[in-house]
């Protein structure tokens, strides 16, 4: 019995640092693409200082919060949603973004 809990708490510490691992992937690309897509979509170069996964849509999308480079003050948060494709490759894809103004 003592071993089977052992076995359990490696299993479980290595889900754990696997999902760690994910949101950090995850968040890096979705700030990535949001750079991309506010660069493309409206001209502004936007900065990104937070990320905020999203309960909605089955845990599938998040918010990325930033500012326009050239005026800090004008603040945007930009809605991503990430899934897997068919091929194991995460996809993402911006749905559109809000601002302050």
């Amino acid at each position: 019995m003592h071993m089977l809990k052992k076995i359990i708490l490696v299993i479980g510490m290595f889900v754990l640092l696997t999902a760690c691992v994910d949101k950090e992937e995850i968040s890096k690309r979705g700030k990535e693409e949001a750079i991309s897509y506010m660069k493309k979509n409206s001209n502004i170069d936007f900065v990104p200082q937070s990320v905020e996964f999203s309960d909605a849509l089955g845990n599938s999308g998040l918010w990325v919060e930033g500012y326009n480079k050239k005026n800090k003050s004008q603040i945007f948060r930009v809605s991503v949603l990430y899934a897997e494709d068919d091929n194991g490759q995460m996809d993402y894809k911006v749905v559109g973004y809000g601002t302050n103004e």
